[in-house]
């Protein structure tokens, strides 16, 4: 279920900024709360995920 809506999983715009918090917390990446528009489904989420995880791997080997 990848495509599956965030809403359609019970993950309301608040549930949305409870979600963002809680990967920053879990994987100690930092997400911009402009990447919150992005967040209409599971594989979006994902996506944003990645480019986060993405990013901090590329910080520490600065």
């Amino acid at each position: 279920m990848p495509d599956a809506p965030l809403e359609e999983l019970g993950i309301d715009s608040k549930g949305r900024i409870r979600l963002l918090a809680a990967l920053e917390i879990y994987y100690d990446v930092s997400i911009d709360l402009d990447e919150l528009d992005r967040f209409t489904d599971v594989e979006s989420v994902a996506d944003v995920l990645a480019e986060a995880l993405a990013a901090s791997r590329a910080e520490e080997k600065h």
